[in-house]
């Protein structure tokens, strides 16, 4: 073994060290980059039988010939390795040898070798994959300009199928696989359209020679190889044929139609596919048809193309091939036929046969539509609609096959043929379809074996619901018809069992399919509500006792969750009646939810869908259904967390029956109920619950301080929230005089009995505000304990805004102390933002209200924001030659809290709070904060969303305009300006505001910049009403030496007018001219 050989060894062997390997490598380099290097590689490969040493030769070689090296070459070294390497792969000359006594020196050496030595019959299938490979590169390179009787000279040695002896029969075999196998390879690298895109001129110079010299001979020989291959039954044969029905294939995709669509080839591809038995060629040949009737081309010959195949008796035989087919799938295929299949690119038979179907029925279906805008005389409508109609039986065996593509693929052309069918009214078609979608849907033991079986089940399921949906757009009647039979015939059942659960479920999902549609009918809301009314039964529920039977525990499991869903869907008809509403409460309630023993998933589902219950149903669960709701949820949520050591302590945390989430949902749930209660007026009874509840999460708090447990502080936190929370629905609508709940609401309440009406005392903010005030000491301890952790500040912030939603004014003073401990413990801008924006909601909820909270926290608040921004002189700089100097790179820092602090000014203003900035102790503020509006009027920063900016700087025009038309403006003398307040905004806003509009990348359609012009024109109103404002405007204009002097003075003699209209539209159009 010389040092090459070794190399190539060394370089695959693993065991090798690195250090080898590269030094082998580098060897191997050195070899390809030699001038001789097509020489060293033919000599070895002809000198050799190491598989590995012939692999790198023939992967060499083909380098060579596809690389520029090749056309380096002089035309008798071509010559010479053309002869040599076809003479090495077919074992037959194909040129004089005479020819190439020019290209080597040691000419009788080569001859003698090469005639010596061919491709062995035995060698690996890689090493032949790859010689095929390399034979077909020199085609592509040489054929046919410098190689032009290749093909000629091929099928002249070919073996004559008619006359193949027994004798011969293995070497024929072998030259016709090797023909084969090259042909597949030119195809794979060269034609096909994959690889055209990539080869360009290449791959049509092949084509177009191919269609001389080699399509029709290739056809002739796949014919009479299938014919061979049929009557002797041959193995060896089976590789061959299946090859050559490939090519034809291949083929297909870029030949003229008509090559192919002889007589005596399309009956040889059919028999091979129904009639032959054999798997390989059977796929091959369905396949074959799926290209010849997915060819692209004109309507004519499309209909021509599928009437010359005599459709409908077409599908006929598909449909029992694939009868035939599905019925032997039981039977072990051969491992063999199953691994060459994939290694071409193909399925199983039946699955070809699903895709071919699939195929013939989206052509006859775009025929159809196309028809439809382009009638031709020759062609009959009629005839394909029935072409399209005889696929659907075929169709519904799809789903027999566990193949997700052809799934889809199916699914597809049902959504086209509902789609394109109904000016025909073709209710037949859908009425298959719809038996299809009810077969699918219906779920069985079978379908729910494995975790990854659930998912494509569910997957498949989505696909089949929208289905479903599509049907009843097109086929509302139709649609409503089919779920009516179904549950007339689950009605007339006496006694229940596993499979009319299935229907049920069956009939629920179908039913959500619908409801999610955005028009419905009365009928459809009638079809629902008794759909609704069929709850599932709680005897159903003793199949959760067979602890073996998983698959009929999510079969169950499904049914719950899809009647959830159903009545998600369908709130409306659930609050229109009483006796719905209380059975659909227990429901939720009892073993079919909160008390499930089995499924985690299900107590889930109705603790969420018994809070989204509760929200638009308050008024109607606190008058008819209070104590059914809160005796439930106190058994589920304080029982089931109540400490075995301590009654009165609740351990929320705890991982047992029902979580934490949904503990959290179902104290939501007693807090809504409570305070639409209270909305109304408590009763005795409803002040001992509620007292109850806030007992125990107050004392289950203290414990947490005195134990250090912050962890389930946190929960009683939440819990305390989410109670606020019920408060705060009734309270905003009675405020804000919306309606809580729907016209048929007002017939319920009518219907209220005079028993609770008798208990309820006078509705008082006062005890509710005491029984609240209770928790405020525990709370504020809590923070002070633990404030330096951030989650106890950002669970007390909410509980915060819930104060202010639940008692308004009265929470106050102790929002006032939280906040000031919060400003005092926070640490970082975004904890800052959090405490502005509790503040902004105090100021909208409480208006003037508020006055004296902010007066006490006006100070530590404004301090703390400053202490992350430069000085209020720093501010105050106003670069009049570049005010876009003024926005610096804190926007990049604090994007967030200066959006909230100018919030914040901004209601301060629109609520007349601010006076609090015009204080005497408090000007540096209004100085940093008059500094902050020069720069939020100053857009410069690019990472700044437009929105934002717009948002900022539009308060910052209405805050300027606002302080503009403060009665002590003029009186209010700004520090270190020498200016008074009115003085300063005006010198400073107005040649700001032309800035501003002439560095604006102008566009009269933007809503933006309209925006600010509009609040620039407010502000120019707000100055004119200054005393001496023109002298202001004069000085303030002359300093703008950016901005023309004509336009300055056009623009005053405007503002002198006073008439808002006047000056919008002089501002809209001199910017259009700009």
């Amino acid at each position: 073994m010389d040092s090459l050989e070794t190399a190539i060894y060394e370089s695959l062997d693993p065991l090798t060290t690195q250090d080898k390997r590269l030094r082998a490598l580098e060897t191997l380099e050195k070899a390809k980059a030699a001038d001789n290097s097509w020489q060293l590689c033919m000599e070895k490969l002809f000198g050799t039988r190491k598989v590995e040493v012939q692999f790198w030769c023939l992967q060499n070689l083909s380098d060579i010939i596809n690389s520029s090296s090749w056309s380096n070459l002089n035309t008798s070294v071509k010559l010479f390795v053309r002869e040599a390497l076809t003479f090495y792969y077919f074992g037959v000359h194909f040129e004089d040898w005479d020819g190439c006594e020019e290209a080597l020196e040691n000419w009788r050496h080569w001859r003698k070798l090469f005639s010596e030595t061919s491709l062995e019959a035995s060698v690996p299938n890689f090493v032949r994959n790859k010689c095929a490979q390399l034979v077909s590169s020199l085609v592509a390179q040489e054929y046919p300009h410098s190689w032009p009787n290749i093909f000629r000279r091929l099928f002249s040695i070919l073996p004559k199928i008619d006359n193949m002896k027994q004798t011969c029969f293995a070497a024929d075999i072998e030259l016709l696989h090797r023909f084969f196998l090259m042909l597949h390879s030119l195809d794979e690298d060269f034609i096909s359209l994959s690889a055209i895109q990539r080869c360009g001129e290449i791959g049509t110079r092949l084509r177009d020679a191919l269609r001389i010299d080699c399509i029709q001979q290739v056809v002739s020989l796949a014919i009479q190889l299938s014919h061979l291959y049929d009557m002797t039954n041959n193995s060896k044969l089976e590789e061959v044929c299946c090859l050559s029905l490939d090519i034809c294939r291949r083929f297909v995709e870029w030949i003229d139609i008509s090559l192919v669509m002889d007589q005596v080839f399309i009956s040889t591809v059919f028999s091979m596919m129904i009639h032959s038995g054999k798997q390989c060629a059977q796929s091959i040949s369905a396949r074959i048809f799926l290209e010849i009737i997915s060819k692209k081309m004109n309507l004519e010959r499309k209909y021509q193309l599928l009437h010359s195949l005599n459709l409908n008796q077409f599908l006929n035989h598909l449909s029992t091939a694939l009868k035939e087919a599905s019925t032997n799938h039981s039977v072990e295929e051969n491992p063999r036929t199953v691994d060459y299949l994939e290694q071409l690119g193909y399925h199983a038979f039946e699955v070809e046969i699903v895709a071919l179907v699939n195929v013939i029925a989206a052509e006859a279906l775009e025929l159809m539509k196309a028809l439809k805008r382009h009638s031709l005389s020759s062609v009959d409508i009629s005839q394909v609609i029935e072409w399209t109609r005889n696929c659907l039986p075929i169709i519904i065996q799809c789903f027999q096959i566990e193949d997700e593509k052809m799934g889809r693929d199916t699914l597809e052309f049902f959504m086209s043929y509902i789609n394109n069918c109904k000016d025909l009214s073709d209710d037949i078609g859908c009425t298959f379809i719809l038996s299809i979608i009810w077969d699918q849907l219906i779920l069985t033991e079978e379908k729910t074996l494995t975790e990854e079986k659930l998912i494509q089940l569910q997957e498949q399921r989505g696909r089949i619901l929208t289905l479903f949906k599509n049907i009843c757009r097109v086929y509302p009647a139709l649609a409503m018809e089919t779920i009516q039979n179904r549950l007339e015939q689950l009605h007339q059942v006496q006694g229940w069992d596993m499979p009319i659960l299935e229907e049920m479920e069956c009939i629920y999902c179908m039913t959500n399919a619908f409801v999610e549609l955005t028009h419905k009918t009365k009928e459809w809301d009638y079809f629902v509500f008794r759909i609704l009314s069929v709850l599932p039964k709680l005897e159903w529920f003793s199949v959760w006792s067979d602890s073996n039977a998983h698959s009929r525990q999510w079969i169950m499991e499904q049914l719950i969750i899809a009647y959830d869903n159903l009545l998600s869907h369908s709130m409306s008809l659930v609050e229109s009646d009483m006796s719905l509403t209380y059975n659909v409460l227990i429901y939720l309630m009892d073993e079919r939810g909160l008390r499930n023993p089995y499924s985690s998933k299900l107590r889930n589902k109705a603790a969420s869908s018994l809070l989204r219950l509760a929200r638009p149903l308050r008024q109607i669960l606190a008058t008819h259904f209070f104590e059914l709701i809160i005796t439930n949820l106190e058994s589920v949520v304080l029982q089931s967390s109540q400490n075995m050591h301590a009654s009165h302590i609740l351990q929320l945390d705890r991982s047992d029956h029902i979580g934490l989430p949904e503990k959290l949902f179902l104290i939501e749930v007693v807090g809504i109920v409570l305070g639409s209660c209270w909305d109304s007026g408590f009763s005795s009874e409803c002040e001992m619950r509620l007292e109850s509840w806030l007992f125990k999460l107050i004392t289950t708090l203290e414990s947490c301080i005195g134990t250090q447990n912050v962890s389930l502080g946190y929960c009683i936190m939440e819990a305390l929230t989410c109670i606020a929370k019920g408060f705060t629905l009734d309270r905003q609508d009675r405020e804000d005089n919306k309606p809580s709940h729907g016209n048929h609401h007002a017939s319920l309440q009518q219907e209220w009995n005079m028993s609770y009406s008798e208990r309820v005392v006078s509705n008082s903010i006062d005890y509710l505000t005491s029984c609240w005030k209770r928790c405020f000491p525990v709370v504020f301890q809590f923070l002070q304990n633990y404030g330096s952790l951030s989650v106890t500040k950002e669970k007390c912030l909410i509980f915060l805004h819930r104060m202010v939603e639940t008692l308004g004014e009265e929470a106050l003073p102790f929002i006032q102390s939280s906040c000031l401990e919060l400003i005092a413990l926070h640490t970082n801008p975004t904890e800052l933002t959090d405490i502005f924006l509790l503040i902004n909601q105090i100021i909208v909820r409480l208006k003037g209200q508020a006055r004296s909270f902010l007066f006490a926290i006006f100070q530590p608040l404004l301090q703390s924001f400053c202490h992350y921004f430069r000085s209020s002189n720093e501010y105050l700089q106003y670069f009049m030659e570049d005010p876009l100097h003024s926005r610096s790179e804190i926007w990049r820092e604090n994007i967030e809290l200066l959006k909230t602090f100018h919030l914040f000014v901004y209601h301060l203003v629109t609520q007349h709070l601010e006076d609090l900035l015009l204080l005497p102790t408090h000007q540096h503020f209004l100085l940093f904060c008059l500094g902050t509006l020069v720069d939020a009027v100053s857009i410069s920063t690019h990472n700044v969303t437009v929105d934002f900016l717009w948002t900022e700087c539009k308060y910052a025009w209405i805050v300027v305009r606002k302080l503009v038309l403060q009665p002590n403006a003029d009186t209010l003398n700004l520090e270190c300006t020498g200016f008074s307040l009115r003085q300063w905004i005006t010198r400073t806003f107005v040649p700001l505001s032309l800035l501003l509009l002439f560095r604006l990348e102008w566009k009269k359609s933007n809503k933006v910049h309209l925006g600010i012009i509009e609040e620039i024109v407010e502000f120019y109103m707000a100055c004119t009403t200054i005393p001496d404002w023109e002298t202001c405007f004069h000085q303030s204009l002359s300093e703008l030496p950016q901005i023309p002097s004509s336009t300055c003075q056009e623009l005053f003699l405007v503002c002198k007018q006073q008439d808002k209209k006047t000056l919008y539209a002089f501002l809209i159009n001199r910017l259009s001219k700009e």
